[in-house]
């Protein structure tokens, strides 16, 4: 089956995966035709990720990540270590990966798309995989990414996964202005995960230890669409 899909940082893609609308494999392996340049995804080497758990691809501190966005990685992990937040940093992997999106929904259940995933264009991180609840164990290490161009999964369920929603091509630290308003953001979009989740089971990082503690509200978006929503099944790695 052939796809079209309007990317908001490369416009459109072109890909092919076997199958039919009706009839495909969750995550399936795709093939792109036109509309991206997988020679833009380089290695690019992380520091502070030597000596740290790699997985799907990423060793010793090495990610394959599309060039124009290797500056921002390097400067969230310079500040992830600046800030003292590497502690919660067990697992990295998960940035080149060609299949499509592996969703999930509000109740953390696995759904299918047809829509290629980010990791497929390189664009895509994942942290600490095996952690529960998609990786809910990333939650005080979500303002420095989002203070850095980065989207967080935790919007759509996946909140082990990062996705570069803009290219900042000269990167700065982020101000303690900008790092305080980011914080305020990944806690709302923490919230909203938890609450999501309440009709399946309790969060375990909802405490101190995480630096976020959710309110008894409404997610006001319960009935988003799922194609919107990327991602990763770390126990069916393609």
């Amino acid at each position: 089956m052939q796809g079209s899909y309007n990317h908001p940082l490369f416009g459109t893609v072109v890909y092919e995966f076997e199958g039919t609308e009706e009839n495909y494999d969750r995550g399936a392996e795709i093939t792109i035709i036109s509309g991206f340049d997988s020679r833009a995804i380089k290695k690019v080497l992380i520091p502070q990720l030597v000596g740290i758990k790699g997985s799907d691809g990423i060793k010793d501190g090495w990610f394959g990540l599309h060039e124009r966005g290797h500056a921002q990685l390097e400067m969230v992990f310079s500040e992830l270590e600046r800030l003292d937040l590497m502690k919660h940093v067990d697992e990295a992997g998960g940035t080149i990966n060609r299949r499509l999106r592996k969703p999930f929904n509000a109740l953390g259940q696995k759904v299918k798309s047809t829509l290629p995933s980010n990791h497929a264009f390189g664009i895509a991180v994942d942290i600490n995989p095996d952690a529960p609840n998609q990786g809910e164990t990333t939650a005080p290490l979500a303002h420095v990414f989002l203070a850095l161009g980065f989207n967080w999964g935790a919007t759509f369920n996946d909140p082990m996964h990062f996705e570069v929603a803009k290219f900042i091509d000269d990167p700065q630290p982020p101000t303690l202005n900008e790092l305080e308003r980011c914080k305020q953001l990944a806690s709302k979009q923490f919230q909203d995960f938890v609450d999501r989740r309440r009709g399946k089971r309790k969060s375990s990082s909802l405490s101190a230890s995480v630096g976020i503690v959710a309110a008894d509200s409404e997610f006001e978006n319960e009935d988003q669409d799922l194609s919107l929503e990327d991602e990763h099944d770390h126990d069916a790695q393609p």
